[in-house]
């Protein structure tokens, strides 16, 4: 069977399609019997749906006709599982997902209940069954959908990985962590709330300090744990999906850091793994907006992340109260002002980093379950172009970041070599 997959669809304004470099890019997905891609938006009209008081950095919407150009470069299968989800509340939510319904795509992690949001979506193709699982690991804790009850239906949401962080200090800190935490009452409403029967008691071991969770350890540290009942649900899904389809796609979305934004931590590269050992073929991960290393574990393809496939944060229209005063700017003032103070006048952000501009899409074929082919086509977003044509996607000319992506992959055994401007890798 065949795949190809491109990162975030990050679009706020829609444009025609074809352009200069369109069809490349078209007909290379179209290679695939599978065709995957994240959304990195809400589908709603303008002004019609209440701004979330949280969002997932920038608040995302675009007009649901913006689907037709995202469809046409040739993907099936979806996901908006991601971070942005809930931008703007349930109402948001529920267009987005009800253009979803609508579209004719193949489309998972996201639901009107919990079982809905985790059930694998099934494609039927020429080569046999695809199925893809959607799981966001950056969500704010409202998001995740909730599961029914006999009495209540389920809540709307997402299918979330949540993680807690363990902030491992030595002895002799946590004595001063705890002498602190006395004579401060930081911790007197929760040490209330526990005595109350209304937040579950610490384990032996483990202190909390203002809302952070502690334990003793020889050294200093951090650790993260994933959450067990989330990780059961989508190990699950997992042995559903390869019961009823040929080949199972896991697609993961996170910006979750160790150091370095290339850098993939420690838990999701156990998570990416154990995934593969339960069943999965292949894991896409989305998320940081920029390239991360390719991973081949057990004869399976890894990518910790494709990047930016679309990146038009400047195209944003409008943007609800909050986040004007978020970033201190009236709320008459205007998206260029806010933009423009937002990015430090043009010196921080997405769309002032080369990196977010580089990316590739995969094309692997698999046979038996085990990888034979897979090949890169590099792509540009037009980092130098004028103001109307950056963040949207055309074949690189300028295949130097490919280094640094063969210098990320390294670490986990993988090699490429380029060949007739396509990127191979070495199997």
């Amino acid at each position: 069977m065949k795949f190809t997959a491109v990162g975030d669809f990050l679009i706020q304004e829609v444009y025609k399609t074809p352009y200069d470099g369109f069809d490349t890019l078209r007909d290379f997905i179209l290679r695939g019997d599978a065709r995957f891609f994240n959304l990195e938006t809400t589908l709603n009209k303008e002004g019609s749906c209440c701004a979330s008081p949280f969002s997932g950095g920038s608040y995302l919407r675009v007009d649901p006709s913006a689907l037709d150009t995202v469809k046409s470069y040739g993907c099936n299968m979806i996901t908006t599982a991601n971070n942005h989800a809930f931008d703007f509340s349930y109402d948001g939510f529920l267009s987005t997902l009800a253009c979803l319904e609508q579209s004719g795509l193949a489309f998972a992690g996201v639901g009107r209940d919990l079982p809905s949001a985790a059930k694998p979506a099934y494609l039927q193709t020429k080569s046999g069954t695809a199925a893809l699982i959607a799981v966001t690991a950056s969500l704010h804790p409202t998001a995740i959908a909730g599961n029914p009850s006999k009495v209540y239906a389920g809540r709307p949401g997402v299918n979330g990985l949540r993680q807690s962080e363990v902030i491992e200090v030595t002895a002799a800190q946590m004595e001063m962590l705890r002498d602190i935490a006395a004579e401060t009452g930081v911790n007197h409403e929760a040490d209330i709330d526990r005595k109350d029967g209304y937040l579950p008691e610490l384990p032996a071991g483990v202190f909390e300090f203002a809302g952070l969770t502690l334990e003793t350890a020889e050294r200093p540290g951090r650790r993260v744990e994933v959450n067990k009942t989330d990780y059961a649900r989508i190990m699950a899904s997992i042995d559903e999906a390869k019961e009823k389809a040929d080949y199972v796609l896991i697609s993961l979305h996170d910006h979750s850091l160790d150091g370095e934004k290339e850098n993939v931590p420690a838990f999701l590269e156990k998570f990416c793994r154990d995934c593969i050992d339960r069943g999965a073929h292949a894991v896409i991960g989305h998320g940081p907006h920029l390239v991360r290393g390719i991973e081949i574990y057990k004869g399976r393809p890894i990518f910790h992340s494709l990047g930016d496939f679309v990146l038009q944060l400047n195209s944003t229209p409008s943007a609800p109260a909050e986040y004007y005063e978020k970033n201190g700017v009236p709320v008459d003032a205007g998206m260029k002002e806010l933009l423009w103070t937002r990015s430090k006048g043009g010196k921080r952000g997405l769309m002032y980093d080369r990196r977010m501009f580089e990316t590739f899409i995969p094309y692997w074929e698999m046979e038996d379950g085990k990888l034979t082919r897979l090949e890169l086509l590099p792509v540009e977003l037009g980092f130098d172009a004028e103001e109307a044509r950056r963040g949207i996607p055309q074949p690189a000319k300028d295949l130097s970041f490919i280094d640094r992506l063969a210098r990320i992959s390294a670490v986990y055994g993988t090699k490429m070599h380029i060949e007739n401007g396509k990127v191979i890798i070495d199997l």
